[in-house]
């Protein structure tokens, strides 16, 4: 291999890592930054959780109740045709 390429080779390596470790402390310091969920987001995600959905009286009195008049008056169901 001649001298140019082996700078070429060698400037590309440190290049990549050069950016390999800065990712490396992306990543422990502020890792939001890199799209990894952090400590930060955590207690953040925490604080917007809610408890479970309240059952309001009209969900309690739909479930107990069937449904009145669900045949209509005009449906052919509904006539006697004797």
């Amino acid at each position: 291999m001649s001298s140019g390429g082996f700078e070429v080779f060698a400037m590309g390596a440190l290049v990549f890592f050069l950016s390999l470790g800065s990712y490396v402390v992306f990543v422990f310091f502020w890792p939001e930054w890199v799209g990894l969920t952090g400590k930060v987001a955590k207690e953040s995600e925490k604080s917007h959780v809610g408890g479970p959905a309240e059952e309001t009286s009209f969900w309690k009195k739909m479930a107990a109740e069937p449904m009145k008049g669900s045949k209509s008056e005009n449906s052919p169901q509904s006539h006697d045709r004797s």
